[in-house]
């Protein structure tokens, strides 16, 4: 339940045939028994015996050395990875997009879903996810996800819906919401936080521009495009901006935001979303529409929290610049264990002086977890 830690350091061997230590990204812990973490240069881990025995997995990023953002497995051998595309041009080509590649077994052998086609606004040939990256996957079950990420060359945040492994183009454009021309910066963030509520509604959050975006993927849910001749009169869903903190007056009002990063959002068992900013970690009773701040007391106004995680019977970890680590029941203080279980602070020959952070936490239930 986050008393008692043990360290375990990784290296593996990269495509250029060198002992390193990974940098990663995001991490699951699937079963009390089972866990996945993912990084850059196309590093993927397993682990077993409750995460004490880690090996290496090869994915289709692996050899090309492409950073892998994303992870969630539906079971500890059903899951999927996503990251950086595979080539970098801006053209058609199907590997200038990014992927989603799924594993039914724990890892051996990958399959890549189909990557949608839309259409840049000025050139009918080019693909709106030219040069994007995935930062973020998050699946509402067994058969419905979501994926976000940046806009790349582009004009448009990528956010993508996975349905039985189909992936409808849910990205967005300015002209999702209300503008025919012109620069719309909500519509060109890099968003890391992600959360689907149901089926048919997600919240996005970006990384440092403070935009919270609630979008609506059911069947009837659309809005009226700002430029008709190109996307038709009305393209699927509803984009809602429901947080601006770079405003003064923030909208809504007295948001407890700061323009730091948002990387991670989580539902809690009773519903709320949670979410990391700055040194705070703020809570939304209404998917989105208000916000209420609580402070663990991070020891430095330079720092702030990029992890955080919601077990089973409610307790909030939340964790992040220079090792600090805090975790809360609802309606109890938080206590912290920053001066027991913080990282090295520095990896010699490697990085030496460099300060190290937390980047991602999970929980397989309330009692097992790791922090990467």
């Amino acid at each position: 339940g986050g008393y008692n830690w043990q360290y375990i350091f990784f290296k593996y061997v990269s495509p250029a045939n060198q002992v390193s230590l990974p940098s990663f990204n995001d991490v699951h812990f699937v079963t009390p028994s089972v866990a996945y973490a993912v990084g850059n240069s196309g590093v993927m881990i397993k682990g077993t015996k409750g995460g004490t025995n880690w090996t290496q997995i090869t994915t289709p990023l692996t050899a090309l050395s492409k950073n892998i953002n994303g992870l969630h497995f539906l079971n500890k051998d059903t899951g999927y990875i996503a990251g950086a595309s595979i080539n970098t041009t801006n053209t058609t080509n199907i590997n200038d997009a990014p992927k989603i590649y799924v594993t039914r077994n724990g890892g051996t052998t990958w399959d890549s879903l189909v990557t949608p086609f839309v259409r840049q606004e000025t050139n009918a040939s080019l693909n709106w996810n030219n040069n994007k990256e995935i930062f973020r996957l998050h699946f509402v079950n067994d058969s419905v996800g979501y994926a976000s990420g940046n806009a790349g060359s582009g004009s448009s945040s990528l956010l993508w819906k996975i349905e039985k492994n189909v992936i409808t183009d849910y990205s967005l454009h300015r002209s999702k919401f209300g503008l025919a021309s012109g620069s719309y910066q909500p519509a060109t963030s890099v968003y890391k936080g992600l959360v689907g509520i149901t089926d048919s509604m997600v919240l996005i959050s970006s990384l440092n521009n403070g935009f919270i975006v609630r979008i609506r993927t059911g069947k009837n849910d659309s809005t009226a495009s700002a430029v008709p001749a190109i996307y038709g009169a009305f393209v699927r869903g509803t984009y809602q901006m429901v947080a601006i903190s770079n405003t003064n007056p923030t909208s809504p009002p007295n948001l407890p935001f700061a323009l730091s990063p948002m990387n991670h959002m989580k539902k809690a068992p009773d519903g709320k979303i949670f979410i990391v900013n700055a040194q705070t970690v703020a809570f939304s009773p209404d998917n989105g529409t208000t916000w209420t701040g609580s402070y663990p007391g991070v020891p430095y106004n330079w720092w702030g929290l990029l992890a955080l995680d919601i077990t089973e019977n409610g307790r909030i970890i939340a964790g992040g610049d220079g090792g600090c680590l805090y975790d809360s029941l609802p309606g109890t203080s938080w206590r912290t264990q920053y001066k027991h279980i913080r990282p090295i602070y520095s990896i010699p020959n490697l990085a030496p002086g460099v300060q190290t952070h937390f980047t991602a936490i999970d929980w397989a239930d309330y009692c097992n977890g790791i922090i990467v």
